[in-house]
């Protein structure tokens, strides 16, 4: 990426021992140039910052559906063909309890040890234009992730169902190594669309997964287990003992997997748009964390100074502005664990005006406070880098030398150009 640097100036403020904090010290923006190398290298840009989406784990997942055998639920995603296949599936199951007293099922669903392994065929973001307001929110900006995988396979150690309302009848029942997988992804890929709102508040910067979007139901899902564990069921009859057929059972639920699948699929769309967001959120809070930005900062001719300054910078606010710049601006602080420093720089501090570069030439421009480059010529006077300057030499060839007896200080508002600064001093001529 082509980047650019800029400087503005703004009022700075300073702490007593852990350095100037220099409210926003640091502003990055993405031209529009810049912004379309997220479209399609996403995927680098998140395993950089320790995010991979390719391997996702869960030790348990818990959810309950409430009388699940009504058709009057389904999930609206649901055509004609799923509900008659739903029907047909609930009467032939319903024939191995016939005559059972059952009450409305309230079946308590957990998934033990899930794994989802993915391969993205793309993974791109960009900014929604419509802003926060389109999604009911006030401030912040809106990133559409869009992620498209062509192989897609669901590992499940164990599945456990209980019927809460049905305990004493069925106890707790499932299926053990659950495996499904997409079967045609080299003809119809998984899409996924996830609006995310990134905001900087009291706690910081935030990425909150707004919603989940899929085609999932478009798609096709192959489904098997390896064993269906069962409750020891006993049928009396005039008083004569009879087994319940386990193996016919599971026979039966066999034969049913490829009608099984594409409801479950159906039913997987309807949990993961409305709750599912909740499993891959702790991921993108981790990956707010990684705009906090700590650098170690090393003065030329003092390599030492690599282990006593350090650059802090902080969200404080995120933009997308009239000329389509996406930014982040950041509060700086200066930490020098062996020095002190205070002082106060004048100005404000703005979106980079780069009018003579054309933004189709360039993906990034850096704006810093005079503050900050004031703090590093600071804290090189104190460590003795800047205290005397050679100016030359005399006539026998000896170098003569001027000290400051005080930091200089570098100002960049009111020049000719925008490309001059003044740097002020005051020197003693040895």
């Amino acid at each position: 990426m082509k980047g650019y640097i800029g400087v503005a100036a703004f009022v700075a403020a300073a702490s007593a021992f852990a350095g100037p904090v220099i409210p926003s010290g640091v502003r990055l923006y993405f031209s529009p140039r810049g912004q379309n190398y997220f479209r399609g290298n996403l995927e680098t840009v998140l395993r950089a910052n320790k995010l991979d989406l390719r391997k996702n784990h869960w030790d348990d997942i818990n959810f309950i559906l409430d009388d699940p055998m009504n058709e009057a639920k389904l999930p609206d995603s649901f055509g004609a063909t799923q509900k008659d296949k739903f029907v047909n599936l609930r009467s032939r199951l319903g024939s191995f309890f016939f005559g059972f007293p059952i009450k409305t099922p309230k079946i308590k669903v957990s998934l033990l040890g899930s794994d989802l392994d993915v391969r993205f065929k793309n993974m791109g973001a960009e900014v929604d234009p419509r802003g926060p307001t389109a999604y009911g929110r006030k401030k912040g900006i809106v990133v559409l992730m869009r992620l498209e995988a062509d192989n897609v396979v669901f590992d499940l150690k164990k599945l456990r169902l209980e019927d809460l309302a049905n305990k004493d009848l069925f106890g707790i029942v499932g299926a053990d190594h659950v495996v499904s997988k997409l079967t045609d992804g080299d003809r119809r890929s998984v899409k996924v669309e996830l609006p995310v709102l990134v905001d900087v508040g009291a706690k910081g910067v935030t990425m909150e997964i707004l919603s989940v979007r899929t085609n999932i139901a478009k798609t096709k899902f192959d489904l098997n287990f390896e064993k269906l564990p069962l409750p020891t069921i006993k049928i009396v009859i005039n008083g004569k003992e009879y087994a319940f057929d386990k193996a016919a059972f599971e026979k039966e639920i066999r034969g049913m997997l490829p009608d099984l699948s594409e409801l479950v699929v159906g039913a997987v769309k309807s949990f993961f748009e409305k709750g599912g967001k909740d499993l891959v959120q702790p991921s993108f809070d981790d990956l707010a964390k990684a705009l906090n930005i700590d650098l170690d900062i090393s003065l030329p001719g003092s390599p030492e100074t690599a282990n006593e300054l350090k650059a802090a910078l902080r969200p404080t606010a995120v933009e997308y502005t009239k000329s389509k710049q996406l930014g982040i601006i950041f509060n700086a602080e200066l930490i020098d664990s062996k020095y002190r420093g205070n002082y106060a720089t004048p100005g404000k501090s703005n979106e980079p005006f780069l009018t003579e570069v054309d933004p189709e030439t360039y993906d990034l421009s850096l704006v810093l406070h005079p503050a900050g480059l004031n703090a590093l010529v600071d804290r090189a006077w104190k460590r003795g880098l800047l205290k005397e300057i050679e100016i030359g030499k005399d006539d026998s060839g000896k170098p003569e030398t001027v000290k400051l007896p005080a930091p200089p200080v570098v100002t960049l508002s009111g020049q000719s150009a925008s490309n001059l600064a003044s740097f002020h001093a005051k020197i003693r001529y040895s």
